[in-house]
């Protein structure tokens, strides 16, 4: 079975200790009129937190080893497109996203000395989940703090979060009365004054493609 010490050390290189912060937005029915089946947010936020280690595929025994030594978890192997034979080739990536299984990876390196920033990552990491645990994401105040401990993570990554904590506190404060989209609904409720951030749902909305939405006229 691998070791500790070998998990820490391809970790300290591969590994990412991230926070993803997401609109929940209600799409249109998929075929059979399913819907996701997930609780909804109270602040129509979702805070997802994820622990993955990256492989090229050809060098994934690793992460089956880490797998099995951990119990849990998935593995998918990622086709990626790229200009040179280099960036070409497929990447497999394990993750661990449930909870439950999260507080096991807690566990495990709570105790482990880190030698790089990975280590920072993770105490900013453990501390949102621990956020999480005590229900704190479904109010304004500790959403805001774990999108703030967010901004400070994987500086490695270069700042790629798209909704920082100040983009989060400003959707926060128009108070939306509706951020879903249903399947025969066209628009959305915002605030006619604060045109600059209605449209913050458009960012990574995946295949499903929302037509050009207008706020509704201001009520008399």
């Amino acid at each position: 079975m691998i070791s500790d010490d070998y998990i820490m050390g391809f970790v300290e290189g591969e590994g990412c200790f991230s926070i993803a912060i997401g609109k929940d937005i209600d799409r249109k029915p998929r075929k059979g009129g399913k819907k996701a089946a997930w609780k909804k947010p109270a602040l129509g936020i979702r805070v997802k937190p994820t622990f993955r280690v990256t492989a090229a595929e050809d060098e994934n025994a690793v992460l089956y080893a880490i797998k099995e030594r951990f119990g849990i978890g998935s593995i998918y192997t990622q086709q990626r497109k790229g200009n040179s034979s280099r960036n070409k080739r497929p990447v497999t990536h394990y993750y661990v996203q449930s909870f439950k299984d999260l507080q096991i990876i807690e566990d495990f390196f709570k105790n482990k000395t880190f030698y790089t920033s990975k280590g920072n990552s993770f105490k900013l990491w453990q501390e949102c989940l621990e956020i999480i645990k005590n229900k704190g994401h479904l109010t304004k105040e500790g959403l805001l703090r774990i999108c703030e401990l967010r901004d400070k993570m994987n500086p490695r990554l270069g700042g790629k979060n798209s909704r920082t904590a100040d983009i989060i506190k400003n959707i926060l404060e128009i108070k939306p009365e509706h951020i879903e989209v249903h399947a025969k609904q066209a628009q959305l409720i915002h605030n006619p004054n604060q045109l600059d951030i209605t449209k913050w749902h458009r960012k990574r909305q995946g295949a499903f493609k929302l037509e050009e939405i207008n706020p509704l006229p201001a009520q008399s």
